[in-house]
């Protein structure tokens, strides 16, 4: 059976940082020293939630939310490359969070095409994602998780992403195109 993908997030000092990411293949710590062998659903997994993010990573001080903030370092410690990752799929709108949605998108320039981004609620993001047949009941199995962590007082976002084709693409329609990729918590 396929596990779901989560990434634990802990409020330590003052900061949330980024403790065990989860997918279906694999579980793997990120509390140790830098580990740039994650996995492409890893590191996937973490490379969406960078891009679908308004915070920003200083040397002096970090900028943003504090969940935002511990999604960048965790992306960092395995070896995604901030200013690569934005520069390489410049966004080109936005679905801001609001709590009527529940869920933020990121829409970006991948070549021809845009890459679609989306984070939040896990029913939310479930909701909007495309169900894939052959998934193993992965949505079910990520929203028992999801359900799990939040008992043990996590706060759990899911991470979807999705491609269209280019010249254009309707800002309402595109996370009807995604596919969850998994849980942060």
């Amino acid at each position: 059976a396929p596990t779901d993908s989560t990434l634990r997030l802990r409020l330590t000092t003052g900061r949330m940082r980024a403790e065990v990411a989860y997918t279906r293949s694999r579980t793997r710590s990120l509390v140790d020293a830098p580990n740039r062998d994650v996995g492409a659903d890893v590191a996937e997994l973490l490379t969406i939630a960078a891009l679908c993010n308004d915070a920003e990573l200083a040397d002096t001080a970090d900028l943003g939310d504090p969940t935002e903030i511990a999604l960048l370092r965790a992306a960092s410690s395995v070896g995604v490359d901030l200013t690569t990752v934005r520069g390489r799929f410049p966004r080109v709108a936005e679905l801001p969070f609001d709590s009527g949605r529940s869920r933020m998108t990121t829409i970006h320039r991948a070549g021809s095409d845009f890459l679609i981004c989306t984070k939040g609620a896990p029913e939310a993001v479930v909701r909007c994602s495309v169900n894939e047949p052959d998934d193993g009941g992965f949505a079910a199995l990520a929203g028992a998780r999801a359900a799990a962590l939040a008992q043990d007082g996590f706060r759990v976002l899911a991470v979807a992403t999705g491609r269209r084709a280019g010249p254009a693409f309707d800002l309402e329609d595109v996370e009807r195109h995604t596919r969850l990729l998994g849980l942060v918590a």
